[in-house]
């Protein structure tokens, strides 16, 4: 089972500044997913990276699987913490979609037999010599969810914003990978301007955050 602990969490980009996250605390296990709702500039997106150890915060602590994100190896990190970014056409390295795949597996230490079966579940295209950057940019973010979600696996994976959630094949990707998550005992957390209606998600909590704290909705 996945444990996500967030205590006292205080963050800014400069000591000058007002602070993004605020003695902010989360706790989060055993299959829970979270949606956080807030508006652009909120700080869902910095809250992502601080959980992933893109950026550390100026005080508080993040725990992951009850270890210290700071005591883990960055080269174990992707095995237990994953932010999913905006971006994915930022986040593809190699020149065909199988490659990718494969590129991933080395990295996770993933069993690419195990992982291959559930590639058409995100209704991707069956020629995977095609090239990530040449998908259509849903495409490409279902892509992205496959390599994080299903290749590296990881005990708990922030997604920062949905690309097109009213697109059926969007969400239908979205909700077998978290109600698959949350089976397995996995933390999800999605992050979005608004709330989503997310079906099959038995243990799915609501937060908004405002003002660089977390308030349970």
């Amino acid at each position: 089972m996945s444990n996500l602990d967030l205590s006292g969490i205080y963050f800014r980009h400069l000591t000058s500044l007002p602070w993004i996250l605020e003695d902010l605390s989360l706790h989060l296990s055993d299959g829970e997913t979270a949606l956080l709702v807030g508006d652009n500039g909120s700080g869902k997106s910095t809250l992502g990276k601080l959980i992933a150890g893109l950026v550390t915060a100026e005080r508080g602590n993040v725990l992951i699987d009850k270890s210290d994100l700071a005591s883990i190896e960055v080269s174990m990190r992707p095995k237990r913490v994953v932010y999913m970014g905006q971006t994915s056409y930022l986040q593809f390295f190699c020149s065909s979609i199988d490659e990718e795949i494969r590129f991933a597996a080395k990295i996770s230490g993933a069993v690419l037999s195990e992982v291959y079966p559930a590639y058409p579940q995100f209704r991707l295209p069956d020629d995977r010599t095609l090239k990530p950057m040449d998908l259509p940019y849903t495409a490409m973010w279902r892509l992205q969810l496959f390599l994080f979600s299903v290749v590296f696996n990881p005990s708990v994976l922030f997604i920062d914003e949905i690309v097109a959630p009213g697109a059926r094949a969007q969400m239908d990707a979205l909700e077998a990978v978290v109600a698959r998550r949350s089976e397995n005992g996995q933390v999800t957390i999605l992050a979005y301007q608004r709330v989503l209606r997310i079906e099959a998600v038995p243990k799915l909590r609501r937060f908004h955050l405002l003002e660089g704290r977390l308030h349970e909705m």
